[in-house]
């Protein structure tokens, strides 16, 4: 991960007031849970992805967007931007589909739980309860689910169990009784 890109990115949003936050293996990286993220996650509330592309893409030195998101998402906007050969996926109104429906990360200020500093600028995160639901409705192709847990539990538990909430509101079916009964196992209560 180039911090010196991370920390250009974070000016450049933190200057419109651009509500954002890392998410993914970027995110988890400031935890200490993954080592090396291919790419930065920065999701972006919906109705402030047009400001953030375009504060971004002066310093783009390759864009792509994805007309055509893949068949397991229904995400309104993604752009793959490469500034200084770092690439940054640009994500407004992150949705997972997933067999009973579409799942919607509702990226706005009460997904950020922790800000990291680089030089003088803020970096925000995602939280860790909501990616973990994120994994959960994904099918957890790379196995963060039990990472997260690995870390929650040296850490005496999560510490946001109310987006767990949340996030229970905005699923259905089976994905929300398998994530109540993976909460009461753990012992959160929602």
């Amino acid at each position: 991960m180039n911090l010196a890109v991370l920390e250009l990115i974070a000016e450049r949003l933190n200057q419109y007031e651009i509500c954002w936050g890392l998410g993914a293996s970027s995110m988890l990286y400031f935890y200490g849970i993954v080592d090396h993220p291919r790419d930065l996650d920065v999701l972006v509330q919906a109705d402030h992805v047009e400001a953030a592309f375009h504060a971004l893409k002066g310093y783009a030195d390759h864009i792509e967007f994805d007309e055509s998101p893949p068949a397991k998402y229904a995400t309104d906007f993604f752009a793959t931007l490469v500034i200084r050969q770092q690439e940054i996926d640009l994500i407004g109104g992150y949705k997972i589909k997933h067999y009973e429906g579409v799942y919607d990360f509702a990226m706005g200020p009460e997904r950020i739980t922790a800000v990291r500093t680089i030089g003088k600028q803020p970096i925000p995160l995602t939280s860790l309860e909501d990616w973990y639901v994120a994994y959960t409705v994904m099918g957890d192709p790379k196995g963060r689910k039990q990472l997260i847990l690995d870390y929650v539990k040296e850490k005496n538990g999560f510490n946001h169990p109310n987006l767990f909430a949340s996030a229970l509101y905005r699923l259905e079916g089976y994905l929300k009784d398998q994530l109540l009964e993976e909460l009461k196992e753990l012992g959160v209560e929602v």
